[in-house]
């Protein structure tokens, strides 16, 4: 294990913007973490399906916490600095040190959506994967029919690279998706 990825997931990276804070999601955060995701809306565009119960979320909570022990990727809750409830989450993941790449996902609840609170959060990401990552550019596969999506990522700086055909695979079924790219030097964070 490098230096540098042995200081990135040392401990997990808290991050504060001017309304959020982002953080580890926890145990006690199932509940908000399951009106989330249990929303078709949030779920349209995911490689995951609804979640139903509270277990589900308790579930995919305990998969984060152990992929970052495993230092496989870091996927911040999104919650308001004033209540500290989590509204989404956002992270890095698929981290080649050697070529200095990663991928960013996110979800919302929609409540929230159109209020640049995803927009705010992913530049304090972005910032750290080009900063404390030492990122030299960040990857995001958006399928076509998710505009909102694209819109953002464009604000943020992504260009369109290709449309990769079939190339997701979820819910049964192929999914296109176009895959953009965020270079260091395009970062105007």
């Amino acid at each position: 294990m490098s230096d540098l990825r042995a200081s990135v997931f040392e401990r997990f990276p808290v991050l504060e913007t001017e309304r959020l804070r982002l953080r580890a999601t926890g145990p006690d955060d199932a509940e908000a973490t399951l009106a989330v995701l249990s929303s078709e809306e949030v779920c349209r565009y995911y490689d995951l399906l609804p979640l139903i119960v509270r277990e589900e979320a308790s579930k995919l909570i305990a998969n984060r916490a152990a992929a970052f022990a495993r230092e496989e990727r870091i996927r911040w809750a999104l919650a308001f600095r004033a209540d500290d409830v989590v509204i989404g989450s956002c992270g890095l993941s698929r981290w080649d040190e050697e070529a200095a790449q990663a991928e960013v996902g996110y979800e919302l609840a929609p409540a929230w959506q159109g209020h640049g609170l995803m927009r705010e959060a992913l530049s304090a990401v972005l910032g750290f994967g080009f900063d404390r990552m030492q990122l030299a550019r960040v990857e995001a596969n958006v399928v076509p029919e998710n505009e909102p999506s694209l819109r953002l990522l464009g604000r943020l700086g992504f260009r369109e690279i290709e449309l990769r055909r079939g190339r997701g695979f979820w819910k049964g079924e192929s999914h296109d998706l176009i895959h953009l790219l965020l270079h260091r030097e395009d970062w105007h964070g």
